[in-house]
């Protein structure tokens, strides 16, 4: 399943560095941008070869285990190919989730921000999913996420724009 939601920013793309707003993210900052956002961890120290973040969508618990598969200053692609969603908490299925984040020009001075997600279920527990609501509460999470990130991209380059001013 794959869902997408794109936003506007009040940035010039020329302002937006995804893999620096990214992977200098701390924990406060990722806990911010969703009701369901839990605990985020960089791995790699200065190349940023990935991370491990947790979150809660709709009574599941997820542990993603992200490698950078693409890092360019207006696209972010995140693998993980061992991801555990806990239903209901409790009960472990493995999952493939690849986030992509994506910003492109709007004008001289916007920008669009798109988030998107993709999950790789095993057919059996896919099939549950559509019978839990699990898609809904996935856009509803995603819809969430792609906002508060567009707000927390805006603030951290619009400070480093009057930082530099």
């Amino acid at each position: 399943m794959r869902v997408s939601q794109c936003v506007p920013i009040n940035l010039p793309i020329a302002s937006v560095n995804l893999p620096e707003w990214l992977f200098t993210m701390t924990e406060d900052d990722y806990a911010k941008c969703s009701r369901g956002h839990r605990a985020i961890a960089m791995l790699g120290g200065p190349q940023r070869s990935g991370m491990v973040n947790v979150e809660s969508i709709g009574g599941s618990l997820l542990i993603q285990h992200y490698a950078t598969s693409r890092a360019e200053a207006h696209h972010v692609t995140m693998t993980s190919e061992r991801s555990r969603a806990y239903m209901m908490h409790l009960v472990p299925v493995p999952c493939r989730v690849v986030w992509d984040m994506q910003v492109r020009a709007d004008g001289s001075t916007k920008s669009l921000f798109t988030c998107a997600i993709d999950v790789r279920l095993p057919t059996p527990v896919r099939l549950m999913s559509y019978a839990t609501a699990a898609p809904l509460f996935i856009r509803r999470h995603l819809d969430e996420e792609t906002h508060g990130f567009a707000q927390a991209i805006e603030r951290r380059f619009q400070r480093q724009e009057r930082d530099a001013a």
